[in-house]
């Protein structure tokens, strides 16, 4: 069996480069199992996802939004207790991973998206900062295609039902920005960009005028769905590096 401080040892490393001042305590947040058996993956840290966990054996869990932000927990008690009383209890621990999530090149959200709209890593540059560290993508691409031909793409892969606000009178997208999840607030800086449209995963009302005005066609994808992608990246980069331990996706999906 695979020891727990090797698997988080391999985490850390995969996020070494992309440490930020983020609100989540980024990295192992409950101390399980010594030992791992079986790793599972998802993206929010809730009494469901555990709860799947300890039914698939699971004593080993990553999420991209974790249990402790800011100052941590200030009291243990209603579903916190419940949420680390399954946890405990069958022996889980718990390693979460946000912004480093978000930006790294490889497995991160963004990146993955990127690949699923078919922008390459040639075609793409950072932008979004976030507490110090860009956590998206814009670029060009190499044809240009439509905000439809974007969508369908996206609602196959994660699954999900995109919404599309064109902006632009059904002109060609030759370029994107890329935010997953609450990205929206990086519309305006995705309109000073050499870009027509942006991606992300939900957007406030209050942006949807922001959006028309700036000129600047919108992609919502769903916050959940568009963070899926990472930590199934992260995954199958488990799976590669340790073939003998048996992972896998939990998805509890929100719809939202």
């Amino acid at each position: 069996m695979l020891l727990l401080k090797q698997l988080t040892s391999f985490l850390d490393g995969l996020f070494a480069d992309y440490s930020v001042q983020d609100y989540s305590n980024n990295g192992l947040q409950v101390d399980g199992n010594a030992t791992i058996r079986k790793a599972a993956f998802a993206v929010d840290a809730c009494l469901e996802t555990f709860e799947r966990a300890a039914q698939s054996g699971a004593d080993f869990l990553f999420c991209h939004h974790g249990l402790s932000w800011g100052g941590g927990l200030p009291y243990i008690t209603g579903i916190h207790a419940n949420r680390l009383r399954t946890l405990l209890n069958h022996g889980i621990s718990l390693y979460a991973v946000h912004l480093p999530l978000d930006a790294q090149k490889t497995v991160g959200n963004n990146a993955q998206l990127a690949a699923l709209v078919g922008l390459s890593p040639e075609l793409r540059h950072p932008f979004a900062e976030y507490h110090g560290l860009q956590i998206g993508y814009y670029g060009n691409y190499a044809e240009p295609t439509t905000l439809e031909a974007i969508a369908e793409k996206l609602n196959k892969a994660l699954p999900t039902a995109c919404r599309i606000l064109d902006n632009r009178g059904g002109k060609p997208i030759r370029s994107i920005a890329i935010v997953s999840g609450g990205g929206d607030d990086s519309i305006e800086e995705a309109a000073a960009l050499p870009v027509d449209a942006f991606l992300t995963g939900e957007m406030l009302h209050q942006r949807y005028h922001t959006a028309k005005e700036l000129g600047i066609s919108v992609i919502i994808a769903g916050h959940y769905a568009t963070e899926t992608t990472g930590p199934k990246a992260v995954m199958n980069a488990v799976r590669l590096k340790f073939p003998d331990l048996p992972v896998e996706w939990l998805d509890v999906p929100t719809g939202m």
